[in-house]
């Protein structure tokens, strides 16, 4: 009798499968266990992942679902018992990272059970003893698959329905109108060529005497430098929101939320603001001026993907430090997988790429260096253009020093974990106040020696940090002088392009009062902040 070839067999059956046998039902249940881990990560972190390396993760854990169907297929020569072992099998490959974080450094009558050495030892008998009760002792028939099959789409129904919910959330607000604001009053062109307008935000900034105050940190070395460059410095500057959505996104439209959205709906869905900074006043009116629009940001909710140069941190190419494409996204999945065990043992050959995995403000990293390396290049591009930028330092995390090299990952945890109060961990915050004082005094020459003309250039933070004033922060000024004269010290973000289009443009734009609210009682959202509990005297 002539051997049967397994392959052939495997045909056969998807053959079968394909056409509906009667005898066969269709076991899905290994790629829906295999998508479940993807889809729950995603959905936990919509708005902050990069959307292909999701795609990558589900194509890599289906195509590993695949293999190990078949592969079990030819062991067992069945496909109901070949299915379920792969999905044991899946299970346990998928959970180990999250119950390694569960019973790690635990232990019990003395006995150190949250080691590596000790589940993987019982990872090891699941495998194997669970292996051979489900092909030696189970009874497997149509009933069981399609219970695993059932289980599978309830599991996955769950985050693809809130994944589901967050686009159809994302689509209506695209199709919010942008701000009538812009229209409100007409602007004339200056003579001569238009300076080009760069807008930066460092996130999380704060104001010279907070950080002197709160963290014992004299940050006058850096402001005088830029006031030697030509800078005004709002000395009491505070921000309308302690938050960097709402921050943005009345800025930008320079109204207050309340009477820009018409309603406090936003309050309860913060991302919602999306449209009103994507397509904001301020951008349509220097536009309409003839304008070029650039968006240069890592932080998705803040990007304009319809600028006239939209640059995204996420998918070009940088210096870093880092050889790895791997994404957070990726090094996440992998680290609640059983790659934890080689990637905490770091191994020779998996050394440089355990690394890269292990260190996982590694995509951050590479983004905001990318940005800080593109924002010389702008000055080259064909003006006038008005860029809008936002660098998420000194904000957490703490990962550059003030060197600018990059700290050990516990340092960078650390400094993470400590932010509550930022007065835990002065050193990580200082640290990236230091380095990015540098990179912009470096930024801010090249952007003027480059220019044809001098640019209007706004340093600016877009809230501060946690204290007794979380909304003093940094706001700098390079503008001509028919705007300089209309700044004054206690000058909030709201107003900041009121005065320039007024100003500059001879718009019909009226100061607001420079407003602050902060977080009220949990549940109540935003109330107006007490301008008495904040004393500020500027100093020359």
């Amino acid at each position: 009798m002539n051997a049967v070839n397994p392959l052939e067999v495997i045909r056969y059956d998807i053959i079968c499968v394909i056409m509906k046998c009667p005898s066969r039902e269709i076991p899905l249940h290994p790629f829906l266990f295999a998508l479940f881990p993807v889809l729950t990560l995603l959905a936990g972190n919509l708005g902050e992942m990069n959307l292909s390396a999701f795609f990558r993760s589900a194509v890599a854990s289906l195509f590993v679902a695949s293999a190990l169907f078949l592969i079990l297929r030819l062991g067992t020569k069945d496909w109901r018992s070949a299915a379920l072992l792969a999905t044991f099998y899946l299970l346990l490959f998928f959970t180990y990272g999250h119950v390694y974080n569960l019973v790690k450094n635990q232990s019990l009558f003395g006995f150190d059970y949250g080691r590596h050495r000790i589940l993987g030892i019982v990872w090891a008998v699941l495998t194997i003893v669970g292996g051979w009760l489900i092909v030696k002792r189970i009874h497997l028939n149509k009933i069981v698959t399609m219970v695993l099959n059932l289980v599978g789409f309830l599991l996955v129904i769950f985050p693809i329905v809130q994944i589901g919910a967050y686009a159809i959330v994302q689509s209506r607000n695209a199709k919010i109108s942008r701000s009538d604001s812009a229209q409100s009053s007409e602007l004339i062109l200056p003579q001569g060529q238009l300076p080009d307008i760069y807008y930066i935000i460092l996130d999380r900034y704060a104001r010279d005497d907070i950080l002197k105050s709160q963290l014992d940190y004299d940050n006058s070395e850096f402001t005088r430098a830029l006031e030697q460059r030509g800078f005004y410095i709002a000395r009491c500057s505070r921000s309308n929101y302690p938050e960097t959505l709402p921050s943005m996104a009345s800025a930008l439209n320079m109204d207050y939320l309340d009477e820009l959205t018409g309603v406090e709906s936003w309050q309860e869905n913060i991302s919602s603001l999306q449209p009103y900074i994507s397509g904001n006043a301020v951008r349509q009116l220097l536009e309409a001026l003839g304008y070029q629009s650039i968006s240069l940001t890592a932080y998705q909710n803040l990007q304009w993907h319809n600028a006239d140069l939209f640059y995204n941190p996420a998918t070009s190419s940088g210096s870093s430090q880092f050889s790895s494409v791997i994404t957070p996204f990726e090094a996440i999945l992998m680290r609640t997988t059983v790659l934890r065990i080689p990637l905490d043992l770091q191994t020779k050959s998996m050394g440089e790429f355990a690394r890269n995995i292990n260190y996982p403000y590694a995509e951050h990293v590479q983004q905001q260096l990318y940005i800080l390396n593109k924002i010389p290049e702008l000055p080259f591009l064909s003006a006038p253009t008005f860029a809008y930028i936002h660098i998420t330092i000194p904000h957490p995390p703490y990962v550059f020093d003030q060197n600018g090299e990059l700290v050990d990952i516990q340092t960078a945890e650390e400094g993470f974990t400590r932010n509550q109060s930022d007065g835990g961990q002065p050193g990580g915050y200082i640290g990236q106040v230091q380095y990015i004082n540098q990179r912009m005094l470096d930024i801010v020459e090249s952007l003027i020696q480059n220019s044809d003309q001098t640019p209007v250039i706004i340093l600016q933070g877009d809230h501060g940090i946690s204290g007794s004033d979380p909304d003093a922060i940094l706001n700098a000024y390079l503008v001509p002088e028919a705007v300089r004269s209309h700044l004054y010290p206690t000058i909030t973000p709201v107003n900041t392009f009121r005065v320039i289009f007024s100003s500059l443009f001879g718009g019909d734009y009226p100061a607001l009062p420079d407003t602050s609210f902060v977080p009220g009682d949990v549940g109540q959202g935003y109330e107006l902040s007490n301008p008495s509990q904040h004393q500020c005297v500027p100093q020359d």
